[in-house]
């Protein structure tokens, strides 16, 4: 497999991850600052799921969901650190904790796949800045 191949996947299942545990998370009912945050940040999440999206598409690759397994303990990781405590502070903590597992994961990613095509590196990069800024807003409402 090419690097541009798995770092394209990788950016695929990252922002399809993002979108799905923001709408965990608005189960919960959050307030309606930290909601707004979370829903702007999936639509850029959702954003750049579909630039990855057509790029797979583009070059013949079948796109491969986030493992099932995952996507359970993320919401059971949701379920449970929320069971008494659904205060703002509370969501942005654990989402912020997801945004840096993020910013490791693609920062990793782009250092290791070097060689990926420039307009993915690109893709991976905007992801990257998401991750950060998303990051830094959660932190307000710590």
């Amino acid at each position: 497999m090419s690097d541009s191949q798995v770092l394209l996947e990788s950016i695929y299942r990252n922002t399809q991850m993002g979108v799905e545990t923001i709408a965990s998370v608005k189960d919960i009912e959050p307030d309606t600052d930290i909601l707004e945050a979370l829903e702007s940040q999936s639509a850029e999440y959702a954003e750049i799921n579909a630039q990855a999206a057509n790029m797979l598409k583009e070059r013949g690759i079948k796109e491969k969901d986030v493992n099932p397994m995952a996507k359970a303990g993320a919401d059971f990781n949701i379920a449970f650190k929320t069971l008494f405590d659904k205060t703002s502070g509370k969501i942005a903590e654990m989402m912020a904790k997801g945004n840096a597992n993020g910013i490791i994961a693609v920062t990793r990613n782009i250092k290791r796949f070097k060689d990926a095509s420039p307009e993915i590196l690109a893709l991976a990069n905007k992801l990257l800045s998401t991750e950060r800024n998303n990051f830094e807003q959660m932190l307000k409402f710590l």
